[in-house]
């Protein structure tokens, strides 16, 4: 896994969150996540982004790793 520097709100996940990038095969998988503990998995639908989640994030800090998973685009703020 690497931290990356995308231009993601990271702020409104909390501000203990961080953004990932975990290399898989030829491409990457990107989440936003906090804390530690057992872990807590959000996926969104489509058309949604993983930015969907960001209220329910927040409320559940502290209650174990919350790993918001972003699928079809990099970051959940990039542009399609």
């Amino acid at each position: 896994m690497t931290q990356t520097s995308h231009a993601i709100p990271r702020d409104a996940f909390g501000p203990d969150a961080h953004s990932v990038d975990t290399e898989v095969l030829d491409s990457h998988i990107h989440h936003i996540e906090h804390g530690d503990g057992n872990p807590i998995i959000f996926l969104h639908g489509s058309p949604t982004s993983s930015y969907l989640w960001r209220h329910v994030f927040t409320r559940l800090t502290g209650r174990g790793r919350l790993i918001d998973v972003s699928h079809g685009r990099s970051s959940p703020d990039e542009p399609q």
